[in-house]
This record gives C-alpha cells, structure tokens and sequence, in this order.
C-alpha cells in the first residue's frame, strides 16, 4: 500500500505547475520501447502473472498500453501524454521524500516498498511541468502483498492506505468508507480522498483489486466533474483478471 501512496504524492509535484516552472517537452512518448506490430499476440488476463513475462509496459500504436506480466491493458485518452517509466520511477522517488520528511525510518520504509513495486502506467491530461494548469491524471500501480495474506480484497488494502494517508498526509481528507466498483467484470475496492490546493479543490479516487500475490492499484485525480468523468471512461478500457 506504500507504493500507491507515494504515486498519490508525486501527483501532487505535477497536479498544480507554477507558472515559473519549465514546461515539459510537447512529445507522447511510450512508457517504454513500442512492441513491434507484427509480433502482437492477443491480451492475455491470466488470474496471477505469467512468469517468462515482461515486467515492463508497451505499447504498440501510443493508445493501448500492456503489461504482460500482469495480464493488463488500458488505452490512453487522446491528447494525455504517458510518461516513460524511468521517469515515474524518478517521481517515486521524489515521492519518498514528500511522504517521509525528516522521519529517516519511514523513509527506508518506503524506499523498501519501492523495490516491490511495479509502474504499470503513468497518464497525465498535460505533460508535468506545464504552467498554470490543474493536472488531471490516472496513476497504475502493482505492489506485491504475498507477506500480507491479511488482504483479501481491494477494500482491505485500501484500508491500510487510508490510514497511511492520514498519518502521512493530514492535509488529505479521508473517507471512512470504501466502496465497491465494478470494472470491466472485476470488483474493485474505491476510496475517496480530498485536499485543497491554494483554494483549488483536488479530488481522488483510488482503485484497488488483488491480483494473486499482488495488490493492482490505481489512483485518478481531477479537479472537476469533466475530468472525473475522462477518468471513469479511461477505467471502462481497463482489461484485467482480479483474483
């Protein structure tokens, strides 16, 4: 739960860019090299991930991404751009630094965390660094929980991110409830959480189903109703086996 919670941060180091800022080189790349077309095979969704797999999200044409390992697939909205997953990795650990301050242990906590974690895919409605501009994003996530057998569903490991979040985060606005979704014939635990920036009001949602030993988790963040409804069509794309 410690790897959805540093991904919710490092959306707040892009979410709300100052006008000072550098604005980020106008390109879409891919999260990582594009497959070659003429080697794509079918989206697989198999209930635990496929050991010879890689690990590493592609994307063929720069609108459906997969991750063979996970057996996932999710299109990107048009326009978004999908950040490459050295960068992710580089907001992560940015994200560290957010969450644990000057607490050194929660930071080798959470540096921990990293190192069983997985960037699954990372869109955002404008590329981080643009000025003066409320970024709307959908953040994916997979952490291994197997030394966790506690969690049996999305809700459960969203209850311990909730708590994170309040220990971690006080300037988040946690609800006590987590709810249930279904998305695309998976179930899938919902949390909301709120926060104020600069008078502007954020909203997130975070997304969460077990996946054999794995925890697949999402956290979207809009700032009005426009962009939560982007988000929820960009989830009806998701392909995924939950179990």
């Amino acid at each position: 739960m410690k790897a959805i919670l540093i991904a919710a941060t490092c959306v707040l180091c892009v979410a709300c860019s100052k006008s000072e800022d550098k604005p980020a080189e106008a390109k879409t790349p891919e999260a990582v090299q594009p497959a070659p077309q003429a080697t794509a095979q079918p989206q697989q969704t198999p209930a635990t991930p496929a050991a010879n797999a890689s690990p590493l999200t592609r994307s063929a044409d720069g609108v459906t991404y997969e991750n063979d390992y996970m057996g996932l697939s999710i299109a990107k909205p048009e326009g978004w751009y999908a950040q490459p997953a050295e960068e992710t990795m580089k907001m992560s650990q940015r994200g560290t630094d957010m969450v644990a301050g000057d607490d050194k242990m929660l930071k080798a906590m959470l540096d921990a965390s990293l190192k069983s974690s997985l960037p699954l895919f990372s869109f955002f409605e404008a590329p981080p660094g643009t000025p003066g501009k409320q970024i709307a994003s959908l953040v994916g996530v997979a952490e291994n929980i197997s030394a966790l057998p506690g969690i049996k569903s999305g809700c459960d490991y969203l209850s311990h991110v909730g708590q994170m979040l309040k220990s971690a985060a006080p300037q988040f606005s946690v609800s006590d409830t987590c709810k249930t979704e279904r998305i695309q014939g998976n179930t899938f635990g919902v949390l909301e959480v709120t926060a104020k920036q600069a008078g502007i009001l954020m909203t997130q949602h975070y997304y969460a189903c077990r996946k054999g030993e794995h925890a697949v988790a999402m956290v979207g963040t809009s700032y009005d109703a426009a962009g939560a409804t982007k988000l929820g069509q960009v989830l009806q794309t998701l392909k995924v086996k939950c179990g």
